[in-house]
């Protein structure tokens, strides 16, 4: 366990030790959580997920009207806890896929960001820690989700109203 939290730190040194030295490497950080939160593509799955929610809800309550007129109380439970775990793992599923397609258009924004502005590394900072400290001038969490709002809101302009987002 001491080897896989201590490699990105040797990784580190052998890039640092690796480059000319007239060559200064040009490091950032994000705040990933922050980007994902304030992610107008975040909120747009979300609001989608919890429609579907709501559909599959309704599709259950009815199923459950129809099956306690024609079922006994046991068979219709039965009935009900099936179809409603199916639904659920519906739901689930569909948030998996969702969270994955948001990582995949947030990295390949970042690729696309950090080739742009010439920076050798940009670090995902989040809350267990894997970045202990950072100066504040190397965080790029504020530029990040004004830049990737502002192309999100341009591919998508009748994507769902998405409240605005505070850049503290």
């Amino acid at each position: 366990m001491l080897v896989l939290r201590t490699a990105p730190v040797f990784f580190l040194f052998f890039l640092c030790s690796c480059a000319k030295p007239e060559a200064k490497l040009s490091l950032a950080y994000i705040n990933s959580g922050q980007v994902m939160q304030q992610y107008h593509g975040t909120a747009v799955k979300r609001i989608q997920i919890e429609a579907k929610a709501r559909l599959w809800q309704h599709s259950l309550d009815s199923i459950s009207s129809t099956l306690n007129t024609k079922l006994t109380s046991a068979e219709h439970e039965s009935r009900l806890a099936s179809y409603r775990l199916s639904y659920q793992q519906s739901l689930q599923k569909a948030s998996q896929v969702a969270d994955q397609e948001l990582l995949a258009e947030v990295n390949t924004y970042l690729k696309s960001f950090g080739a742009a502005k010439k920076y050798d590394l940009i670090f995902g900072a989040n809350d267990s820690g894997n970045i202990v400290y950072a100066a504040p001038a190397h965080d790029l969490t504020k530029e990040v989700i004004q830049e990737l709002n502002q192309q999100y809101d341009a591919l998508h302009p009748n994507a769902l109203p998405v409240p605005n987002t505070n850049l503290r």
